[in-house]
């Protein structure tokens, strides 16, 4: 009996109301844990913030390809109309060459008939002085 109430009476509540004890390692545990959430929090923000710049970049990628197809298509049209230009230069001058020409064989003949007029007008005023 005296074992029983000793047990009731010291053993018992020494058990209830004993501290637990603290240990360190539980202490780094507990942090090491926090921080590996901390981690994984930083490396999911991480991965939402690198798909989105993967968005990003794919949209500028598209962007730049429609630039440099619209630049392409304009330099085509623009090549295209120096073509169209060059060829009508082209026509022109050969069309004015032709005109320069017309014109000066039609020059050379007034002056060799100019000069055979003029001739013939120093033949016909010779004759008038002869006969005056």
């Amino acid at each position: 009996m005296r074992h029983l109430f000793l047990v009731i009476f010291i053993v018992i509540p020494t058990v209830l109301f004993s501290q637990k004890s603290h240990d360190k390692n539980y202490d780094e545990l507990k942090s090491g844990i926090i921080e590996l959430r901390e981690n994984y929090e930083i490396i999911d923000s991480l991965e939402n913030e690198i798909s989105s710049l993967n968005r990003k970049h794919e949209e500028q990628v598209k962007i730049n390809e429609q630039s440099f197809n619209s630049i392409s298509n304009q330099l085509s049209a623009a090549s295209y109309s120096i073509t169209i230009f060059g060829i009508l230069f082209a026509i022109a001058a050969v069309i004015i060459g032709i005109y320069v020409t017309y014109v000066e064989k039609k020059i050379v003949s007034i002056r060799e008939e100019n000069k055979q007029l003029l001739s013939e007008s120093k033949i016909v005023k010779n004759e008038v002085v002869a006969t005056n």
